[in-house]
């Protein structure tokens, strides 16, 4: 290696280096991210265990395609607990999905309604009279 790259590496490497400084407080930054993200979710705190058995008893359902990424995205609203919700996979239950009429996904049957694109939790609180705890 030579001088003038030696050089640049004990620049960026040096703690009292404007370089160092910034990598390090963007460091510092993407942590705090990865630790909101992971104890939020997408769009705020993961659904509770109580609002998706409500959504189950009230025969709430998602249809959806495990390739969709906003279904993906709903999924991950209800963290665990989305083994609650009763899920139609329409690439698997594609003549269930044709003959019910879903064509876009997500989409929520609630009340016979069918309520296409992601919701949030609130909406569905709001669409179900299920009540969130979280």
């Amino acid at each position: 290696m030579d001088n003038k790259k030696k050089q640049q590496l004990k620049y960026v490497i040096n703690p009292s280096s404007g370089h160092f400084r910034f990598f390090l407080g963007l460091s510092v930054l993407c942590i705090l991210l990865i630790v909101w993200y992971l104890t939020h979710g997408y769009f705020g705190p993961v659904a509770d265990e109580q609002f998706a058995k409500c959504l189950a008893s009230k025969g709430v359902v998602m249809y959806g395609v495990d390739s969709c990424h906003y279904c993906t995205i709903q999924k991950a609203m209800f963290g665990n607990n989305f083994r609650y919700i009763h899920y139609i996979e329409c690439r698997k239950e594609r003549e269930r999905c044709l003959e019910d009429g879903v064509t876009l996904y997500p989409t929520w049957v609630i009340n016979g309604t069918k309520n296409p694109g992601l919701k949030h939790l609130d909406e569905l609180a709001a669409l179900t009279g299920c009540h969130l705890t979280s």
